[in-house]
């Protein structure tokens, strides 16, 4: 009893968070959103809107960065947003893009003999952004310096499959999937001139892939096949060698898939996504976080637990994550225009540690905890 009220002072004491939910953009047959590691700047891809458009969001304004009618996509934001890297495509055709506040947008075409590049990551200053060139070549591309792919050394007996799809905030470290003789996996490169070294799988996996990396390289995160199934994916967390699952989400929503995004400068917090891979292609249905102390959390559960308004909208992956953790963005359903948006979440925070229960709630008081309680127990009967 005396330990149970020891609790309650405590999240009684703990402070409210100021939650900020944003819808960002207006509808598209299809979005993505990344955000700055300093939190300041999102950019959002839209396609399927006539149009297909890359937009930057800054301090309540917004501001078109490239569009072409065939595509487009988003593939990082430097600090303070000073540059956006991504894709710009046409009829068999593609370059990297690259846009700067100070010189606008560039593009970097493929290597000789391909058709298609994108930039799929950039540093926190900007100084490094790695892509990839459509045989598969891992390629960095020094930002503002000749505006050219560099390949970056490949897979033994795989050269040309391996694609590059994150890298470090100082630059150094690059993360990504290759192909093998046993199918693709995830590789992390440790530095832009070194060979690439396999991360593994889950167990009874045979296919796996990096997604994110910390600041300084020493996490990454992605998802692996495991024993369910060769595209029965459960999201990673690797660290000092060691890949460990992250679970999946509440048996109630009957997800039995996860995707891992991004995970935050420290590597101590992941999103992404749960759903599900019918004809295997995998559809993201619910956002999740997780931290060692909370496991794997339906965001969409710890919002409406937290009366956060989520102005009608279900939300459907968590995509991007600033270094400190303390702005999320990602996808959502909106049911009115029947489209998806981009939404931003801004001050999410977890309970410090050595508070001993209810680890899985962030810090939003005795009352946030009791909504999530009730919200998880209102959609397992099926009331909403």
């Amino acid at each position: 009893m005396r330990t149970a009220l020891a609790l309650i002072a405590i999240l009684l004491a703990a402070p409210s968070t100021a939650l900020e939910f944003e819808i960002l953009t207006g509808g598209a047959a299809r979005a993505d959103a990344k955000v700055s590691p300093d939190g300041a700047v999102v950019a959002v891809a839209e396609n399927g809107t006539g149009t297909d458009e890359v937009t930057r969001f800054a301090s309540g304004s917004s501001s078109p960065l490239w569009s072409s009618p065939d595509g487009v996509t988003i593939g990082g934001v430097s600090n303070a947003g000073a540059l956006v890297v991504g894709g710009s495509f046409g009829p068999g055709v593609g370059d990297a893009v690259l846009w700067s506040d100070t010189s606008g947008v560039s593009s970097v075409p493929p290597l000789a003999g391909d058709d298609r590049a994108e930039a799929t990551d950039v540093s926190s200053d900007g100084s490094v952004v790695v892509g990839t060139s459509s045989n598969g070549d891992i390629s960095a591309v020094y930002s503002l310096d000749g505006l050219s792919f560099i390949a970056l050394p490949g897979i033994p007996s795989f050269p040309a499959s391996v694609w590059a799809n994150a890298i470090s905030a100082d630059g150094a470290v690059v993360v990504g999937m290759g192909n093998t003789p046993t199918g693709g996996q995830a590789f992390r490169w440790p530095s832009l001139g070194s060979a690439p070294d396999p991360l593994g799988f889950l167990p009874g996996g045979v296919i796996s892939a990096a997604e994110g990396v910390s600041d300084d390289g020493s996490v990454v995160v992605g998802f692996s096949s495991t024993a369910n199934g060769i595209f029965s994916w459960e999201a990673f967390r690797w660290a000092a060698g060691v890949m460990t699952t992250l679970g999946l989400c509440p048996a109630s929503t009957s997800l039995t898939e996860s995707r891992a995004a991004a995970v935050s400068g420290d590597g101590s917090l992941v999103v992404g996504s749960c759903g599900l891979s019918p004809s295997d292609f995998y559809i993201p249905f619910k956002p999740f976080v997780w931290t060692a102390a909370t496991g794997l959390l339906d965001l969409e559960d710890v919002l409406e637990g937290a009366a956060v308004d989520l102005q009608g909208v279900d939300l459907r992956s968590a995509t991007d994550v600033s270094s400190d953790g303390s702005v999320i963005v990602g996808t959502a359903w909106d049911p009115a225009i029947s489209e998806y948006v981009a939404w931003k979440l801004t001050g999410l925070t977890f309970p410090p540690p050595g508070v001993p229960a209810l680890p899985w709630l962030p810090a939003l008081g005795l009352f946030g905890a009791l909504g999530v309680v009730a919200g998880r127990a209102l959609r397992a009967a099926g009331l909403r």
